[in-house]
């Protein structure tokens, strides 16, 4: 442990002997006094965070401690052991301190702390996460202020730092904190905040006594279920299940909670009752003894809500009100399987329940997914999105109707309610082409839209692409659509920072326009590929014909060419221009690729390079209808050879491409040296273009 000296400002370390100190709680400001910094005094002393260290050394040593722990400057955070054994020790650190000064930099003991206007009643302290481990904490707690002011004990001052936390008077009278249930304890936490989405489940490691590795960059929702997950192997308290989702979010869920927010509606319920036999996370679930019922859903449930429900009883009661915490669980194919459904629904009921059976259960625990969620703000009633239409879509259409949406013509924004979507219809001003464009909102906060286009026929509109609608639900910032007439209309939906969701910009281009080449036609990734092997230095591949997206090298003398599937491609095969850089230069070798009916096949030939392209004609003589169309058989070996001109020997290139395997062919090359003929020449067997 380290402890920076109150008198010299210098950090030492204590194994064991640990001297009686004092500790700091306060909240960071941007620029902190950190370890690395208060090492050289000369130049700490010039540092905006040197008045913060200094008031509290002041504080400290006026009451005759000569050694303070300061989060700032005795963890080494570069250290990324050190910083996380310092997170799964803070428990200890403020609950072992003599004193803990409690730092609010922004309240004055000028004012009247029980003052609603008070700053101490609006100070920041009271709402970061890690502060409420050093509330709690420590054995002694003095809240100063801004000056180092004593503003009041956390004793003397119970009764308004239980309005403003929501924490029981009786947790700063002397009750153990173990003795609250661990839903009551989570209620405390669900309406602070960190700076790291996961510091929230971390700085509750201490109050539920459990350790565990931090990992940041994990987010918020995967750190606060490891850390459920921690507390139900130290506690067979059920009330870690008493929670209640958003609305927003009433998915099918396990019995594990997502974001300590779902524990807003816990402050009032008490430990459950021991039952025999533990519960234990497996399989991504989790093994449990409950007492269930039968239910029968209301007619007023949601329309989504399962036919088969039970109703679970945790074994908590409200502390007021004594009614038994339920919730709702729907059974999964699976036999002894269930899914907890109504998640954003926590019944309770008052008439006496102890005649139900324990019943063993495995509740699943959904997968969670690498990205976090952006859930609505409490309270958020509607969406607004800016609207916006390029001069040639404003010019060529007119809004025909609109329904789900507002839409202020003078700042052009479009509101859209909460849960609702807007539908837009616009029609060209010869009342021949028309397109329609719906605009909603995932759980993610993410813009939904979808393009459809209509052409008239007749007195009737008819769709003429709508390729869209099975992708409705996906999101989409970018779609692109023809009319019959090979015009286009273009959505895009681009962030700016004024608006969350940003503007929905629709253009529309011409037939004639040259604005967005390019084909609005997906790739589509290829079944198949070989890769073509050429270890030496002596080819060197020009182009591939038809020309290949996928086609990529890999390392020296391989590439992977991609095999057009046959319902997108005449063909099943390439041609692959090789060069020759040995001995003439000006030769071209094709290799010729494909797959057959149950093997790769190869051909190999070459040509002279005289300026044309012949890779598209080569390519087309191996079709149906060409005349190499019987070389697409499973040819496992082609070898050819040519002659090189020499005064006194004959030279001789030999080039190979072999089948190895089904996707791969391998190109390989020869030069051999044989005596001139004496009287004639002999004919040797070759090739050209």
């Amino acid at each position: 442990m380290r402890l920076l000296s109150t008198k010299t400002f210098k950090v030492h370390i204590f194994d064991s002997n640990i001297p009686r100190y004092a500790i700091i709680s306060h909240t960071w400001d941007a620029e902190e006094l950190t370890f690395q910094k208060i090492q050289n005094l000369k130049t700490a002393k010039l540092h905006v965070g040197w008045k913060k260290v200094e008031g509290a050394c002041s504080r400290a040593l006026a009451f005759n401690f000569e050694w303070i722990w300061i989060d700032t400057c005795c963890i080494n955070k570069e250290s990324s052991s050190e910083l996380s054994e310092a997170l799964n020790s803070m428990f200890v650190y403020y609950s072992g301190s003599a004193v803990c000064y409690a730092y609010l930099s922004d309240a004055s003991r000028k004012e009247d702390p029980r003052d609603p206007k008070s700053g101490f009643k609006r100070s920041r302290w009271f709402q970061r996460g890690w502060t409420l481990q050093e509330l709690l904490t420590p054995s002694n707690v003095v809240l100063v202020d801004k000056d180092w002011r004593e503003i009041g004990t956390r004793y003397s001052l119970r009764d308004a730092i239980s309005a403003i936390t929501m924490i029981p008077v009786e947790a700063f009278e002397g009750r153990r904190i173990d003795t609250f249930s661990i839903a009551q304890r989570m209620s405390w936490a669900a309406f602070r905040e960190t700076s790291k989405p996961e510091d929230l489940a971390y700085s509750l490691m201490g109050i539920f006594g459990v350790h565990m590795p931090p990992i940041y960059g994990e987010g918020g929702t995967k750190a606060f279920i490891r850390l459920q997950q921690e507390i139900i192997k130290v506690s067979e308290d059920r009330s870690i299940f008493a929670w209640v989702a958003r609305p927003s979010c009433n998915e099918p869920r396990g019995l594990l909670a997502k974001s300590l927010d779902e524990f807003r509606y816990s402050g009032d319920i008490g430990i459950s009752e021991s039952v025999k036999g533990s519960y234990s996370f497996i399989n991504n679930g989790l093994q449990i003894k409950l007492p269930m019922m039968r239910h029968i859903p209301s007619a007023g449930s949601e329309a989504n809500s399962p036919d088969v429900q039970f109703m679970a009883l945790l074994l908590s009661v409200g502390a007021k009100d004594q009614t038994h915490i339920c919730l709702y669980l729907s059974p999964l194919e699976t036999e002894g399987q269930f899914i907890r459904c109504r998640p954003s629904e926590m019944p309770r009921l008052s008439r006496n329940l102890e005649q139900l059976k324990l019943r063993d259960v495995f509740v699943k625990e959904p997968n969670q997914p690498w990205r976090e969620r952006t859930l609505s703000k409490p309270g958020q009633a509607e969406h607004r999105i800016g609207l916006r239409l390029t001069p040639p879509a404003r010019s060529s259409f007119k809004l025909d109707s609109s329904t789900g949406a507002k839409i202020n013509e003078e700042d052009r924004i479009m509101t859209i309610p909460k849960n609702t979507e807007a539908d837009l219809l616009y029609k060209d001003q010869d009342r021949r082409k028309a397109f329609r464009v719906i605009v909603n909102f995932d759980a993610d906060n993410q813009t939904k839209v979808q393009l459809t286009i209509y052409r008239k026929v007749g007195d009737q509109w008819k769709t003429f692409d709508d390729s869209d609608s099975k992708d409705q639900n996906s999101y989409k910032d970018r779609i692109l659509k023809p009319f019959p007439d090979n015009s286009r209309m273009s959505l895009s939906v681009q962030k700016t920072g004024n608006l969350d969701p940003g503007y929905l910009i629709i253009d529309y281009l011409p037939s004639d326009s040259d604005a967005m080449p390019f084909s609005a036609k997906p790739l589509k990734r290829p079944k198949a590929g070989i890769m073509v092997d050429f270890p030496n230095t002596k080819f060197d591949l020009q182009e591939t014909f038809p020309p290949d997206f996928y086609q990529k090298r890999w390392g020296e003398g391989e590439t992977w060419i991609s095999i057009p599937d046959g319902t997108d491609s005449p063909g099943r095969f390439r041609v692959l221009t090789f060069r020759e850089n040995l001995l003439r230069p000006n030769k071209i070798i094709y290799v010729v690729i494909g797959i057959g009916r149950v093997s790769s096949w190869t051909d190999i030939l070459y040509g002279n390079d005289d300026g044309v392209d012949r890779g598209e004609k080569i390519w087309k003589s191996y079709l149906d209808s060409g005349s190499r169309a019987e070389k697409r058989q499973t040819s496992a070996s082609v070898t050819l050879r040519s002659p090189v001109p020499g005064k006194d020997l004959e030279k001789q290139l030999s080039c190979t491409a072999t089948v190895e395997r089904y996707d791969k062919v391998k190109l390989t090359y020869a030069i051999s040296t044989v005596p001139k003929p004496a009287k004639t020449k002999a004919r040797i067997n070759h090739r050209e273009m």
